[in-house]
């Protein structure tokens, strides 16, 4: 606090005004306890105290402050005083936080060490992100390879489920005629397609085994279509000969 006030000139300043503002105060407090005495030789000899006292008091006041103003304000300009105290204080300061050579050097070589070993961390993760991208892209590969593997996989075993039940169809076909019958009535509408296009066909079956108009024996085979009800109608026949031969009914 003592050198504050030495090297601050508000602070000297602010502090003489708040004693002579005290000083002040105490004097009205003092002059108005004197001014209520009771006997008057006692009032006025109470009253010319107080203001005598207050008035050495101001005096001294005034005289210090008259001395601070001279010291911050007029020495100055010759040198001395309150700037000379501060500039002195600054240098001090500042050469007491200059650094030394020792201390500069030894701060650079934290900083290189620091470099160095950010350095190696930044080679470190750029090591390990080639060997994680490396390691991702053989991962892909090995996956799009298991997937074309079994993508093959599910190719064969369908073309061979295919062919198995074409093989079973044809068998079937071999041994009931009904199927024949049905095949060879298919086989003659992809030939000749105008013949049920004026109609939708959604199933085909064998009726029956009857004879024709002309008394040959043949296989009904109906062309079915489904109504809203879920039933089915025959909206075309054909008759299946033991030959292989298709004649249209209707």
């Amino acid at each position: 606090m003592g050198a504050s006030l030495l090297h601050n000139m508000l602070l000297r300043e602010l502090a003489l005004v708040g004693v002579l503002v005290i000083v002040l105060i105490i004097f009205y407090i003092r002059f108005r306890a004197a001014g209520k005495k009771e006997y008057v030789r006692t009032r006025e000899r109470r009253l010319a105290h107080v203001v005598s006292s207050a008035r050495k008091q101001l005096i001294v006041v005034l005289v210090l402050l008259a001395g601070v103003l001279v010291y911050d304000r007029v020495l100055p300009h010759f040198g001395i005083g309150a700037q000379a105290a501060q500039t002195a204080t600054t240098s001090s300061t500042t050469s007491a936080k200059k650094p030394t050579k020792t201390e500069r050097s030894a701060r650079l070589k934290k900083a290189q060490s620091v470099s160095k070993q950010a350095k190696s961390l930044s080679e470190s993760i750029s090591k390990s992100s080639s060997v994680a991208a490396k390691a991702s892209s053989s991962s892909a590969a090995s996956a799009s390879s298991a997937k074309a593997a079994s993508a093959s996989l599910a190719k064969a075993a369908s073309a061979s489920s295919a062919a198995a039940s074409s093989v079973s169809a044809s068998k079937a076909a071999a041994v009931d005629p009904k199927v024949k019958a049905v095949a060879a009535v298919q086989a003659h509408m992809a030939q000749y397609p105008s013949e049920t296009s004026d109609t939708r066909i959604d199933n085909v079956g064998v009726i029956q085994y009857t004879t024709d108009y002309t008394g040959v024996p043949a296989y009904e085979v109906g062309l079915y279509q489904t109504q809203a009800d879920g039933s089915s109608v025959a909206v075309h026949m054909y008759f299946y000969y033991a030959d292989g031969s298709v004649a249209k009914a209707y």
